[in-house]
């Protein structure tokens, strides 16, 4: 398991203000499990991952990035505007996708240097 998977969840937890318990309780795990977790003791597992990811708010695939579950996705990972636009993309309908596509095509072929 990746450190930077624990590191990362306890930051949400203070930034929420929310206890292990709390997580556990809005996750519906137990607080020994999410202790354990934390602690570096047990790997999260993919349940785990999507439990918390749906308490938190965040996609499943970032958390299971994270706890390196899924491999990394390389550069997109250090910017958080990629995975926002890639989540984006993913949840919208294919017809939708196609039209974003296409606004991004024209905005790379008439960027300017910033």
């Amino acid at each position: 398991m990746s450190e930077g998977f624990r590191t990362w969840l306890s930051g949400e937890l203070d930034r929420r203000k929310w206890s292990q318990r709390e997580l556990a309780r809005q996750a519906g795990l137990s607080q020994s499990f999410v202790t354990k977790v934390l602690a570096g003791k047990t790997p999260p597992s993919v349940n785990f991952c999507h439990k918390v990811a749906q308490a938190l708010g965040e996609p499943p695939e970032k958390l299971l990035r994270l706890a390196g579950i899924l491999p990394t996705l390389g550069d997109s990972e250090d910017d958080p505007t990629l995975e926002e636009i890639n989540e984006i993309a993913r949840n919208l309908p294919r017809s939708q996708r196609k039209e974003v596509l296409r606004y991004l095509r024209f905005l790379f072929h008439n960027k300017k240097d910033d």
